[in-house]
């Protein structure tokens, strides 16, 4: 005695015959989702915390951007050397203009993101403390290329030359 399981699948390659009734016994089965996945059939199940959440993470990977050209920049800087060129010159203005740029447009950077509920104060500290640190860098290049007066030497031709009251010496000239 033989006994036969049914089979999970199975194939018949003839087509069924005028009397033979085909039936299927076994259920049909059913994919799940994958993760992540949601089928939301109605759009306005969403809710406002979600998109509350999701202007937050967005406005929060715009104001880590300046991090990104920061490095650029600071290759760039390195790359153009410390004498003075047109070269490093004008990237060393680039580095200075546009970060001074964009921190006075920092509203206008962050509008699309406005909603009236989502709080929008630290993505933009964020973005404003990254372009700082971007200008800084540029201004430690000034320094370095010698554009900036910070040593006591530059400053001299401004020192007031004393008057001096009393003279010492000899009394046979020289």
């Amino acid at each position: 005695q033989t006994s036969t399981m049914p089979r999970k699948w199975g194939f018949k390659l003839a087509p069924p015959t005028s009397g033979e009734l085909v039936v299927s016994t076994q259920k049909p089965l059913t994919v799940q989702n994958p993760h992540g996945f949601g089928c939301i059939l109605d759009k306005s199940v969403e809710t406002t915390a979600l998109k509350q959440s999701n202007y937050y993470a967005i406005a929060m990977r715009e104001a880590q951007k300046p991090f990104m050209g920061m490095l650029q920049n600071a290759f760039m800087m390195y790359m153009s050397g410390s004498h003075i060129t047109i070269w490093s010159m004008m990237m060393t203005s680039m580095g200075i203009y546009n970060p001074v740029n964009q921190i006075f447009s920092v509203n206008t950077m962050f509008k699309r993101f406005e909603d009236g509920n989502t709080d929008l104060t630290l993505p933009k500290l964020v973005f404003i403390a990254l372009n700082i640190a971007s200008l800084c860098m540029a201004l430690y290049k000034c320094k370095s290329m010698g554009l900036l007066p910070v040593t006591s030497a530059d400053w001299t031709g401004y020192l007031v030359e004393k008057d001096y009251s009393e003279y010492s010496g000899t009394s046979i000239p020289i």
